[in-house]
């Protein structure tokens, strides 16, 4: 994704200037705030406002800003810290109780849970990872990246409403749901104390979600520990939306990391040698690059959505050395980001991927870096999968535009084990800004997110047996009804 620029230097003053405008801005925003807190956001009838008041706002804003001050960035994550937090957190929940468990030394999975009154009904599982993406060049933000600044929405060019909005990396990506999750447990029992859900909830952090997951979810899938959980679905990540729909993601694209490697013989660069480990990578890469545009034309005309098309970038080129510049390579190298829809096969993306190839038995090799061969959807139809109907009826006042996850998720490893999953983040009126400088998210978006995760919650923690859950001796007793 693109990542934005400075103009010129007299802009670069500019933002040097800009936080300490943001801190006494911010202020005073912070005091507004306070006295139009209780309205923000409300788009139903709930009866959430009195159980919400500044007063929760506020302390679920400060949570949020806490979790994401920790630098959880990849390839050095702040895991303990961030464990440290999320018990304290999660003890902050009326009857939650959590487990931390570690598959691989150094990379924590936490469990934080309610137990349900029908302790043999599938539970429900309420996922987020803990790490993020590295923040880049940090001249390219206008606040830190770990500061999680409070600023005025004018403060930033592409706000989409007015409100204050945080900045930080994983605002997006994805630590906002991880303390909606917990902050809608709070509001529901603070509506009434006394409440109980029928099915017990599980609130999980994973780590490594961001380098592909696999010792995070991948190992928790696998483990005696998820048999136990009993999970019967899962919430998971979805995609910000920059208009008035919410984004209910299905299914996702699953990852091909392509690595194509090129052997020709060396030699002296005055030579002209009629063939080249580079010019023979350079030739596969210009298909390459032939291919990406008819995609990016299908995708810019409109013609078909991003989820549903496979995509390719190239992420990395090696060649030869800046110290021997006069030595003709023996050895070149590229790796492609491809990324392939649950609807196209292994076999069809190998086919695509020979097709670049310039020559056959020509010293190139390819291999993976990962690969998934398969990829798993969740129907949406109330009658292949009832937990549709209960998702659907909880968040009937939305309006959900349903789509492919363009890149992959923890979700993944869910639906592998026939478990519905639902990809779903509530940011709408908001950029998508995962992975890109200055990330940020609506103060407004995100409270009206914690109220519509408590619809969601409730309504399938306490949904009643479901068909596929009955014994036939069951089912057919609730048909005689």
């Amino acid at each position: 994704m693109e990542m934005g620029t400075i103009a010129d230097a007299s802009s670069r003053r500019v933002r040097r200037q800009v936080p300490w405008i943001c801190i006494i801005l911010g202020a005073v925003g912070i005091l507004m705030f306070e006295h139009v807190a209780a309205g923000a956001g409300s788009g139903g009838d709930d009866g959430s406002a009195s159980f919400f008041d500044a007063k929760a706002q506020n302390a679920a804003i400060h949570n949020l800003q806490r979790y994401l001050r920790l630098d959880t960035a990849q390839p050095t994550p702040a895991y303990a810290s961030a464990l440290t937090l999320l018990t304290e957190l999660c003890f902050g929940v009326p009857k939650m109780k959590t487990h931390a468990h570690s598959f691989v030394r150094g990379k924590p999975v936490l469990v934080c849970s309610i137990t349900g009154t029908d302790r043999d009904a599938p539970s429900i599982m309420l996922n987020s990872h803990t790490d993020v993406v590295p923040a880049g060049n940090l001249s390219n933000w206008d606040f830190p990246p770990f500061g999680a600044a409070r600023v005025p929405a004018v403060m930033l060019s592409n706000a989409q409403s007015s409100d204050d909005h945080i900045v930080a990396r994983g605002v997006q990506d994805m630590k906002s749901v991880g303390i909606q999750y917990l902050e809608a447990l709070k509001l529901l029992l603070r509506q009434q104390p006394n409440r109980t859900f029928r099915r017990s909830i599980h609130v999980v952090w994973v780590p490594d979600e961001e380098i592909g997951g696999v010792d995070g979810m991948g190992r928790l899938v696998d483990s005696s520990l998820f048999t136990a959980l009993n999970v019967g679905v899962e919430l998971d990540e979805g995609l910000a939306s920059p208009t008035e729909e919410f984004e209910l993601c299905w299914a996702e694209r699953r990852p091909f990391w392509t690595r194509i490697t090129v052997s020709d013989a060396p030699g002296h660069g005055a030579m002209v040698p009629a063939s080249t480990a580079t010019l023979t990578l350079v030739q596969i890469l210009a298909h390459v690059a032939t291919y990406r545009q008819e995609i990016v034309e299908q995708v810019n005309s409109g013609a078909k959505e991003l989820g549903e098309v496979v995509s390719v970038n190239i992420n990395h080129v090696h060649a030869g050395s800046a110290d021997a510049i006069n030595v003709i390579p023996s050895h070149a190298e590229a790796i492609l980001d491809i990324r392939i829809p649950p609807f196209v096969s292994a076999a069809q993306v190998d086919e695509l991927i020979a097709s670049w190839m310039p020559c056959t038995n020509c010293g190139i090799h390819v291999s993976f870096v990962h690969r998934v061969e398969e990829g798993d959807e969740t129907s949406l139809d109330e009658n292949e999968n009832p937990w549709a109907g209960v998702f659907a009826r909880a968040t009937s006042d939305l309006k959900l535009h349903k789509m492919i996850f363009p890149a992959s998720t923890d979700g993944r490893f869910v639906r592998a084990k026939k478990i519905p999953v639902f990809g779903f983040s509530p940011m709408n009126n908001s950029p998508v800004l995962l992975h890109k400088f200055n990330e940020h998210l609506g103060t407004k978006v995100f409270l009206e997110g914690i109220r519509i995760y408590a619809r969601i919650i409730e309504a399938l923690a306490n949904a009643p047996p479901l068909p596929h859950e009955l014994s036939p001796e069951q089912a057919e007793g609730e048909a005689e009804l």
